[in-house]
């Protein structure tokens, strides 16, 4: 029997992928056919579906076309491992995951779908806790529709959302946080009296080595600071 809470993975590696490198624009197709189309035949490529791809920005600057529909290994990398910094280029995100060093413009090209299941794969082996909120996220962001939400939340095992607006609950991620106070604790005023001696030695901290040692200065701060003695060091107030 249909399970209606289950999804089948959808199938990523019949995503095309597109890498320009230098003057060449690199294209592998659904059957792994690797090809240099030119600006106008890629452009109809792009315009047939999906296609994977890093840094969709600069590709489609480089490449001189419109890309609309993509999945974009850097925005996966972002999700997967938020606040971490990775060069945005299939070498520098080889580098972060622990995978060969591409050596050519082809290479980076079939790199970038070992980077989309590492990362994938990634997520799908973190703690229970991280794997619940990046669930809850991808969630939300699968209803607005994030073209990767689907991918991810079939590697975690959960269904897609029901029809209708995101849910931003989803990513109240503050709801779950500790309670913090953006001031230190006050502490208690002080009471501690400050001692002749203390006084002398003070003012001659701040005088300095340079400064002539003037006695009845020194006596002066050693009489005032009994008025610094503590309210409760006898009957009457403290006074000089």
């Amino acid at each position: 029997m249909h399970d209606p809470n289950s999804i089948s993975l959808p199938d990523l590696h019949g995503v095309p992928v597109f890498y320009p490198h230098g003057p060449q624009l690199i294209w592998i197709s659904q059957n792994g056919e690797i090809t240099h189309p030119n600006r106008s035949a890629l452009a109809a490529e792009l315009a047939l579906g999906v296609v994977l791809l890093c840094h969709r920005r600069w590709s489609a600057a480089r490449a001189g076309v419109e890309i609309d529909h993509y999945l974009d290994v850097m925005e996966l990398f972002a999700f997967v491992r938020p606040a971490r910094f990775a060069l945005p280029t299939p070498a520098g995100l080889a580098q972060q995951l622990g995978l060969a060093r591409p050596q050519n413009g082809e290479d980076m090209a079939t790199l970038l779908p070992q980077i989309a299941f590492r990362l994938l794969d990634d997520l799908a082996a973190a703690p229970d806790d991280a794997r619940q909120e990046a669930g809850r996220i991808a969630t939300m962001m699968t209803a607005g529709g994030w073209n990767w939400g689907p991918y991810i939340l079939a590697h975690l095992g959960l269904p897609m959302p029901p029809a209708g607006p995101p849910d931003s609950r989803l990513a109240m991620i503050w709801n779950r946080l500790a309670d913090y106070t953006d001031y230190t604790p006050q502490a208690e005023p002080g009471t501690q009296p400050v001692l002749p001696d203390a006084a002398r030695q003070r003012l001659a901290e701040m005088l300095g080595s340079n400064s002539e040692l003037r006695e009845p200065q020194a006596d002066y701060a050693a009489a005032v600071a009994a008025s610094f003695d503590r309210p409760d060091a006898g009957p009457a107030p403290a006074m000089v």
